[in-house]
């Protein structure tokens, strides 16, 4: 599958403009003012496949600067766990464990992704989301790009309110 493939998968109802930029795709999803950038990336050294990347960007007014990557941890029972990169944040923590663990927990279930990047600087908010997939199955694409948008979307206004 490549990004033309999963541009007429996702549809008029999930994609309302589309613009080129070289390797990757600029997809805006209807009526929301955040912009998902979809590219196609060796996820790690040595990997023959290439992850699909799914970054959402979009203005927020939080008066700090922080980046977290959110990652599975454990074999049995997967649990994300949140490692900080830059300076640590309350509020950003506090956002991050409330939509993880509330409404966005479905989708991220659904979605499946090795990594989840926030990253928090500038005047916006950009959430990275990286999918692996060895076999093509459309359903966790979809789901990876509705969450990068939504995340996004979430935190900016969380974060606003602060």
């Amino acid at each position: 599958m490549n990004v033309d493939q999963l541009v007429k998968l996702l549809g008029p109802a999930r994609v309302e403009a589309v613009q080129r930029m070289g390797d990757s795709v600029l997809l805006i999803p209807p009526g929301q003012q955040v912009a998902v950038r979809v590219s196609r990336e060796r996820y790690t050294r040595l990997s023959t496949e290439l992850a699909w990347i799914f970054t959402a960007v979009t203005d927020c007014e939080a008066g700090f600067e922080s980046s977290v990557i959110i990652e599975q941890r454990g074999l049995l029972r997967k649990r994300w766990s949140l490692r900080f990169i830059a300076e640590e944040n309350a509020h950003l923590r506090v956002a991050l464990e409330n939509l993880l663990s509330g409404e966005f927990e479905q989708l991220v279930r659904s979605a499946m992704p090795e990594r989840i990047a926030v990253d928090v600087r500038g005047g916006a908010v950009r959430v990275q989301v990286v999918k692996t997939l060895t076999v093509p199955i459309a359903l966790p694409l979809v789901n990876c790009y509705d969450l990068s948008w939504r995340l996004a979307t979430a935190l900016s206004k969380m974060l606003n309110k602060k």
